[in-house]
């Protein structure tokens, strides 16, 4: 990327060199056809060399060059995104804790907003500094060929310049607005979709409704005046510059400062400059209304520059023992008393308690997603210190208070999380059974019925069952519920544990739960 960023530079510079000499050139053409009077070649070209090859060979090098001043902005702009939006990706996903880097609004507004448009900051950058490079050099070359001349367009374009430049600074309050707007927006209206049905309960959602219109046509009307403004600005220079020309030509005319032989070159790159100064215009344009955009993802950069996560550790053979010695958890301060315990395959560990006691926080410990503060945790016989965590959550089914369940089929959503992909119509329909979640084939569709996001469309309890199927089709040795039957009647509830260890009675199952229910099937508890 930075390689693409630098290439631009020496190609604006050697495109310069090639417009002042099709500048020489055109003058040559033009005299071979008697449009002007004629003239020795410029220095540097042989006589013998035909003005119109010549010309055509020179534009075809100047044609490529503006080609790659185009191409080389947009692949630093794609590499640049591709490589932001795997960052993203990374820090969200594989971030060793409990949590991504980023909640779903950030994600969102860092997906959908500031990669993309920090992106094209970039292509803007590298755009303004190659065309720049192309504009030093013809400016030197408009000054070798008349300094008096040059002179006076430094004149008129600061004249026609300066009105821009205020112009420009004028309309920066509205892209700053815009985009405040706009992060405000995107933030407020994810958060009440993913609230949409409390808003209803509470009789926002119209109140909610109005506020976002509110805040888009906000968005709207400080994109159109900004956009406006700075259309404005971006031909101005067009239009000083064809003023220019003809005041040069009426200059030049009434001084007789150059001859025909150097003004046609001097016109020509000229008009090469003024279309060069739009190009960079727009350029600086881009650059200040995006600027909010590539400050927004500087602030993320040390997530965003963190090192891929590389799996390590040792594997486990099989999760056949839990052991635990004096093991202390918490989120940096410590939320329970020392700890001593152990189970093995075919039993169940409740952990119960109070709440805000630090069940969920010991399962989490147990998981690897949150470091312990002190003692010793060992899976399989492989200390947690040197166990490789990766390998071990893949012999793991995990259900919750939360479904994980989304927009999706049923079917979708009981594969989804699944490292192996076949599963036949016999397995889905055993662990359906198992799940005590066969209310599935009662729905329009069966497996096909589809469910809204975070799974409405179903019962809480009936979303627990389709997770706890879940938790099955993965073939998991351990199996870790945390309030995953809070929603389900007890009589279900027994009948699940029931057919569960019929149906696999090696399996070892952790759970965390306030209902006294599940007591009988706990071979041990412990009390936080």
């Amino acid at each position: 990327m930075s390689a693409l960023f630098f290439t631009c530079v020496p190609i604006g510079l050697l495109l310069g060199v090639f417009e002042v000499v099709a500048a020489f050139l055109l003058y040559q053409v033009l005299a071979r056809f008697d449009l002007v009077a004629p003239s020795k070649p410029p220095v540097g070209f042989p006589a013998t060399w035909n003005p119109l090859v010549s010309l055509v060979v020179v534009v075809f090098f100047v044609t490529i060059l503006r080609y790659l001043t185009q191409l080389l902005p947009g692949a630093a702009n794609s590499t640049f995104e591709n490589r932001l939006r795997k960052a993203l990706v990374q820090s969200t996903l594989n971030d060793a804790g409990e949590g991504g880097a980023f909640s779903v609004t950030e994600a969102s507004h860092l997906l959908n907003a500031v990669i993309s448009k920090s992106g094209v900051f970039l292509h803007a950058i590298v755009t303004a500094f190659g065309t720049l490079s192309a504009l030093i050099f013809i400016g030197f070359a408009l000054v070798r060929i008349s300094l008096e001349l040059s002179f006076f367009a430094v004149a008129v374009a600061i004249v026609f310049g300066l009105p821009v430049v205020s112009l420009k600074r004028f309309c920066a309050r509205f892209s700053d607005r815009a985009y405040e707007y706009n992060r405000s927006f995107s933030a407020r209206f994810l958060k009440d979709v993913r609230n949409a049905h409390y808003l209803k309960l509470c009789g926002l959602n119209a109140y909610e409704s109005a506020e976002l219109g509110n805040l888009a046509d906000k968005h709207m009307r400080n994109g159109l005046t900004y956009q406006s403004l700075f259309a404005i600005s971006s031909h101005l220079p067009f239009f000083g510059a064809t003023v220019l020309i003809v005041a040069l030509l009426l200059v030049n005319e009434a001084m007789n400062i150059l001859p025909a032989t150097q003004l046609v070159p001097f016109v020509y790159l000229l008009n090469r400059t003024a279309g060069s100064i739009g190009a960079l215009s727009a350029a600086t344009g881009n650059i200040r209304e995006l600027k909010p955009y590539a400050l927004d993802l500087a602030r993320h950069s040390k997530v965003f520059s963190a090192p891929i996560v590389q799996p390590n550790g040792d594997h486990i053979a099989s999760l056949n023992s839990l052991e635990v010695r004096d093991l202390v958890v918490g989120r940096k301060e410590p939320l329970t008393p020392s700890m001593t315990f152990s189970a093995k395959s075919g039993e169940m560990l409740l952990i119960s308690g109070p709440s805000g006691r630090g069940k969920t926080t010991l399962l989490l410990t147990l998981l690897g997603l949150v470091p312990k503060l002190s003692g010793d945790l060992a899976w399989g016989g492989v200390a947690s210190d040197v166990l490789e965590w990766m390998d071990f959550r893949k012999k793991i089914g995990f259900a919750g208070p939360e479904p994980f369940l989304t927009d999706a089929d049923i079917k979708t959503n009981l594969l989804f999380g699944l490292h192996r992909r076949e599963v036949s119509d016999a397995e889905l329909k055993e662990a359906l059974r198992v799940a005590c979640a066969e209310f599935v084939y009662a729905l329009p569709g069966g497996l096909t019925y589809e469910l809204r996001e975070h799974g409405d469309g179903i019962s809480a309890g009936q979303k627990q069952r389709l997770a706890l199927a879940r938790c099955l089709l993965r073939q998991p040795e351990v199996l870790v519920l945390d309030e995953a039957t809070a929603n389900i009647d007890e009589e279900t509830e027994k009948l699940f544990f029931e057919r569960l260890r019929a149906t696999r009675p090696d399996i070892m199952i952790v759970a965390v739960s306030h209902r006294s229910s599940l007591r009988e099937f706990a071979q041990q508890i412990i009390e936080i």
